[in-house]
């Protein structure tokens, strides 16, 4: 997946929530395993890293929200 918005935005308080946007490539997600080719999935995971370079400032997620459409 790539990141649409801009890799240098951050929030600077703790009250600037920024909204941050992923696509694959190519709109569609495919994949091979054991020389299978898929096209489709029955579950999905999603990893959220927080970092901070202020130990007293602990990063927060406010309304995460992922969406994966099935066709």
């Amino acid at each position: 997946m790539s990141q649409e918005t801009v890799s240098s935005r951050y929030s600077s308080s703790e009250e600037d929530i920024k909204e941050f946007v992923f696509k694959t490539s190519d709109d569609e997600i495919t994949y091979t395993s054991d020389n299978v080719l898929y096209e489709n999935f029955k579950s999905f995971a999603v990893k959220v890293c927080l970092t901070s370079n202020n130990a007293a400032l602990i990063p927060k997620v406010k309304d995460m929200r992922a969406i994966a459409l099935d066709t």
